[in-house]
């Protein structure tokens, strides 16, 4: 016989106080017939209370015995927080914690609430949780005829939080909570109160099943973290509301006296930043000393709406990721003389943050809620970081000071040498590690699942369902894994990303050729997205192993990479699975049928569901990579390695044109063709991504930017986040809207060293050269449109001329747009791709037209145009065809008296590209040895004003310098080398060697385009003409009685205009009824118009048919396009004299 726990509802007791236990009901398994198969019976179904309690990790954690951990509790005596070393179940503090910060959420609820009590017996195992503010109605539910308390406590998947639209900051989510509490527990009482029929139910009373988390009585351990709650919550909920624990007041000021008491001997180490009422940041640097001894304080505190999110989540890389773009620029500029730069995760990896914020409608990874995994658009309020209390701290603390020594010794720093075990990677927060790994005898069948980011990892997590946990762990990436082709070992280990790889596989640099036994996991499975950045990071992934532990790729199987669906077609039931873009074009072309396509772009577009498919096939699903010799070795290396750029070179010259990836099914490739295959691809796609075409001067992401504009109202204005969301959805965009904000903005920019002639208006703050353009502001607030130059450029009749391309359905961007003159002159342009950079500088778009004009009146000879940018007052100077030096400007003031005291330096002018906040970083560091009296700075939005008032006595030898001798000083000079690397009209990536060559390339082109253009117009005109002849024809044999229209049926009338003469309508598209006649413009005419008044109305229009027709005909594309370029001219003129 079978038996089962069940979770029944409340009952009553007297004076409305219900209290609920659990009871043993027994329940019998049918038996087996004759007729069911012993593979039948072993399926089971569970309700939803066995489910919680079969499966107790997926809802409160795990209910065993936790290995030792290292906690932070407070000293009731010190008053501090000291560290501790506690084993314990986490599912029962999680039950616990549920109740509490459910009483803590009543807060948000009732405002009045100033007081909340918690009693623990350890003697009995009995917690109680008491709150003052309002309670739940005591009346029986509408729907389903119980007490609402019954409902709420008694009941699964109930709530007041599942309206999404009412923004709450509370802790409440899913409607487990409480219940959870009720399933684990013995007993289980509810009181509340109706504030409305005064009926008294005011606390949550449990006694936890201490058997189900193995323990007999509630431990030291478990009484110290229970403590270590309720302060928590102390210090996150409002000053107004005290807590008791025991009858005895939890004393802590706020948040910031809770974090200060981390280092109680130094509390004013501590940076507190509180934009507003929802922020609360402390942060600390995370290695301190106290005398001798060190401390080494957390690296985050976190909580949201009042629950402990351990592990973090998007708050905390939200709030680290500003203070450290503070942080960097300073270590940064202290670095340069040396030609280096700090990495981000060297400046996290020594901070130590405290968060304390409310989040709106908060998403967690799981009902544990460890982890934040709402996106920072959608908090409800945002983090201002205070940049000047932030500099202040980071140099007055010796922060700075310790970084930049950290980045100049690493060198210096052995990489420690210790074995990995399953206790040190605990704090490694988003591994969820094998059940084997690290276990002798066991750790060589483990295959650690490494994923492209956290939805990889989700996706990963859905197929350990069906794989289970024992031989599978996962970790996500936090983006690219670095490239360490040209890195030592020292610098790789201190990377984050490569040390907790290295750590969670058992790897060590210095064991070269690690053995089975050696390390935690066996293989290793890439899964990341089946596009060419997950090709990427296959690659990279490669590497780092081959780099370092060359035995484990030439030895064994040990890399597999797991591949996902690209795209699937729908028909009704069926669904069609493609691997690549090619193998869906192939099948496209030859099937028939509307078939819905979708584009799985990233692996969390997959459903739970399918991730379960995938990873129940893993024969068709997962690749094996295989050493085949010295080949593999080379192809990697020439791949990666940043001295064999010459060697990549030609290896992308080896691909003619871009190509989709080609899935033949193969489960098991060579390194080399890998790299060859879809590494090549990623290859072509970053360079087309890079690199613009030399026709319009674009990159994709731009020129679906353009084309998207160009196909609404030239009047149209849009705010900048809606357009890259109309261009997502329009042109096929699947690389993120924010890098479509970042490229609409640039288009849109006007200061000088941006665009000559922008082709978006900026409507806002677009950014100034103050900062290179990155103080632009939000995306939600400012606008654009088509810039008045822009259709001038592009001209609407060559709209449909261009080749229509059509990706998943839609037609997207044509392969490149022609602008009337060749724009990559005009605004120049720069890109790093696989093996190949450009750059073009930019030239007057003047010197441009009249070279344009040159061409087109057959000048000969070469006019190359020298290098020019708007509103730039400096000098450029050609050194050679390639390379241009830059010149800002400096003037000094010599004074006119002798015994003048002081005397001034202005800098009014600085190089191209060199911003204005950046120079003065640079400033900074020249004007550390000089007597300078005052330092002012007179910037404007377009101009650059620096001015030094100088001791004359102390630096009177800068009266003597030439004009020279200070702008090398002052570092005013920069040079700009040109890379002339572009895209040409078939997609070839091409090098020119000058000028006149792009625009003798780009010449041939628009002439074409203006001819085909002109043809265009021709035999419109004529079908037009056609059209006005026909119908005239037409009303003359119906007047005269030739044709009558009443004795003859459809297809005998047809006949009969085609024996007459009159054709089918010549304006219909030569694909539109090909093969049936449209006679439809002339048979459908109204009876009224079959008059002589008719007649004479045609006869007009056929006249102005053959006007146009005539102009049609003698038009030639050299005075087109000189008229053309006139317009433009005078718009140019126009805005240069506003």
């Amino acid at each position: 016989m079978h038996r089962i726990w069940v979770l029944r509802h409340f009952a009553f007791i007297s004076s409305f106080r219900i209290a609920t236990k659990q009871r043993r009901f027994f329940c019998s398994q049918t038996p087996s017939t004759s007729f069911a198969s012993e593979a039948a019976v072993k399926y089971e179904k569970k309700s939803p209370t066995e489910h919680v309690l079969l499966r107790p990790d997926t809802y409160i954690g795990g209910v065993a015995m936790r290995e030792s951990e290292i906690v932070w509790l407070r000293s009731l005596e010190s008053k501090q927080m000291y560290t501790k070393e506690v084993s314990y179940p986490p599912g029962l503090l999680k039950i616990f914690d549920e109740i509490l910060v459910n009483a803590a959420d009543n807060k948000s609820r009732d405002s009045n609430m100033n007081r909340l009590e918690v009693w623990v017996d350890r003697k009995t195992s009995r917690i109680s949780v008491w709150n003052n503010g309002g309670g739940l109605p005591v009346e029986i539910h509408p729907s389903e005829n119980i007490y609402v308390p019954t409902l709420v406590f008694g009941n699964l998947f109930t709530s007041s939080n599942y309206d999404d639209s009412e923004i709450k900051t509370v802790g409440g989510r899913n409607g487990y909570g409480a219940k959870l509490c009720n399933i684990f527990s013995t007993e289980f009482i509810v009181e509340t109160v109706d504030s409305r029929t005064k009926k008294k139910f005011r606390q949550v009373e449990f006694v936890p099943d201490l058997k189900r988390f193995q323990m007999d009585c509630l431990s030291d351990d478990i009484i110290d973290l229970i403590g270590k709650r309720i302060f928590e919550v102390t210090a996150t909920l409002p000053n107004d509301v005290q807590v008791y624990l025991n009858g005895q007041k939890c004393e802590v000021n706020g948040f910031e006296e809770y974090v200060r008491m981390f280092n109680y001997y130094d509390p004013s180490s501590f940076l507190f930043l509180h934009p507003t009422s929802r922020w609360h940041v402390g942060v600390a640097k995370r290695n301190t000393y106290i005398g001798d001894d060190q401390l080494i304080l957390p690296k985050v505190v976190s909580f949201v709406n009042n629950i402990n999110t351990e592990k973090g989540g998007t708050h905390v890389d939200y709030v680290m990721d500003k203070i450290v773009n503070v942080i960097k620029p300073l270590v940064d500029s202290r670095l340069a003389e040396f030609g280096k730069s700090v990495k981000p995760a060297m400046i996290k990896n020594n901070l130590s943050i405290f968060i304390n914020c409310l989040i709106e409608n908060p998403s967690f990874e799981s009902q544990t809620k460890e982890t934040v995994t709402t996106k920072p658009k959608l908090f409800g309020s945002s983090f201002d970081c205070d940049h000047k209390k932030v500099t202040k701290w980071a140099e007055e603390s010796g922060f700075v000071e310790e970084i930049v020594e950290e980045a100049l010794n690493l060198k210096k720093k052995k990489v420690p040498a210790k074995r990995v075990t399953s206790s040190s990677v605990r704090d490694i927060v988003k591994l969820e590690d094998a059940e084997w790994a690290g276990i002798s005898g066991k750790s060589e069948k483990c295959t650690l699942i490494l994923t492209e980011g956290d939805s990889a990892k989700a996706l990963a997590l859905s197929g350990l369902e069906v794989l289970g946990r024992e031989t599978y762990g996962v970790f996500p990436l936090k983006g690219k894994l670095v490239n360490v082709s040209n890195i030592d070992d020292v610098r790789a280990s201190k990377n984050e990303e490569i040390s907790n790889v290295m750590r969670i596989l058992g790897l060590r640099f210095e064991e070269e050729a690690p053995t089975q036994e050696s390390m935690r996991y066996g293989r290793l499975l890439i899964l990341a997205d089946q596009d060419e950045d997950g090709s990427h990071i296959k690659g990279l992934v490669i590497n780092f192993i081959h780099k370092f532990w060359p035995s484990l790729i030439r030895s064994r199987d040990f890399i597999q990479s797991f591949r996902t669906p690209l795209l699937k077609a729908k028909k009704g039931d069926k669904v069609k699975s493609f691997f690549s873009i090619n193998e869906y074009q192939k099948w496209a072309e030859e099937t028939e049928g509307k078939w819905k396509i979708k584009y799985y772009k990233g692996l969390g577009t997959s459903t739970s569901i399918e991730a379960k498919e995938y990873f129940s096939d893993l024969d068709h699903h997962v690749i094996n990579f295989k050493y085949t010799g010295l080949n593999d070795d080379k192809a990697i290396r020439m791949a990666f390695d940043r001295e064999k750029s010459d060697e990549r070179k030609e290896w992308i010259r080896g691909s003619k044109r871009l190509e989709s990836l080609v899935d033949d099914g193969k489960t098991e490739l060579s390194y080399k063709e890998f790299i060859d295959g879809q590494l090549m691809q990623f290859g072509m796609v970053d360079l087309k991504r890079s690199i613009p075409s030399l026709i319009d001067g674009l990159k994709p992401s731009q020129r679906k930017i353009l084309w998207t504009l160009l196909n609404m109202d030239e009047s149209t204005e849009m705010k900048v986040s809606q357009l890259a969301g109309a261009v997502a959805h329009r042109q096929s965009y699947h690389h993120g809207e924010e890098s479509l904000v970042r490229t609409i903005i640039r288009m849109g920019q006007t200061f000088c060293g941006s665009s000559n002639l922008p082709l978006l208006q900026p409507i806002g703050q677009f950014g100034t050269r103050h900062e290179g353009g990155n103080d632009a502001a939000s995306a939600r607030y400012i606008f654009t449109s088509l810039a008045s130059t822009t259709r001038l450029l592009f001209p609407h009749a060559d709209d449909d001329l261009y080749e229509k391309r059509i990706e998943e359905g839609l037609v997207v961007e044509p392969r490149w747009l022609c602008p009337i003159i060749p724009l990559i002159l005009v605004n120049g342009t720069e890109g790093i791709g696989t093996g190949w950079s450009t750059k073009i500088v930019n030239r007057n778009a003047i010197d441009v037209i009249d070279g344009i004009r040159r061409k087109i009146d057959s000048v000969e000879g070469e006019h190359e145009i020298q290098p020019y940018y708007e509103d730039y007052r400096g000098k450029i100077e050609a050194v050679t065809s390639k390379k241009f030096i830059t010149t800002g400007k400096i003037h000094l003031s010599r004074p006119e008296r002798k015994n003048a005291s002081t005397f001034s330096i202005e800098i009014s002018e600085l190089p191209i590209e060199i911003w204005t906040s950046k120079y003065k970083e640079k400033l900074s560091k020249i004007v550390e040895n000089l007597p300078i009296v005052e330092f002012s700075e007179r910037h404007t939005e377009k101009r650059v004003n620096f001015r030094l008032t100088v001791d004359r006595k102390k630096a009177g030898r800068f009266l003597q310098k030439t004009n020279s001798e200070l702008l090398n000083f002052f570092k005013l000079r920069s040079s700009i080398t040109e890379n002339r690397v572009l895209f040409d009209k078939n997609g070839l990536l091409k090098e020119y060697k000058s000028i006149s060559e792009i625009a003798s390339e780009f010449f041939d082109v628009r002439r074409d385009l203006y001819e085909k253009r002109l043809k265009a117009q021709k035999d419109e005109c004529e079908a037009k003409l056609k059209y006005v002849d026909n119908q005239i024809k037409f009303i003359d044999l119906v007047t005269n009685g030739t044709i009558d229209l009443r004795s003859m049926g459809r297809d005998q009338l047809e006949s009969s205009l085609e024996e007459y003469g009159l054709e089918s309508d010549p304006l219909s598209s030569k694909t539109h009824n090909a093969k049936k006649s449209d006679y439809s413009y002339l048979l459908e005419m109204p009876l009224s118009r079959l008059t002589s008044d008719e007649m004479n109305r045609l006869t007009e229009r056929r006249f102005r048919r053959k006007t146009d027709l005539d102009a049609a005909e003698s038009a030639d594309w050299r005075s087109t396009w000189h008229s053309e370029l006139d317009k433009v001219t005078t718009a140019i003129q126009k805005k240069i004299n506003k």
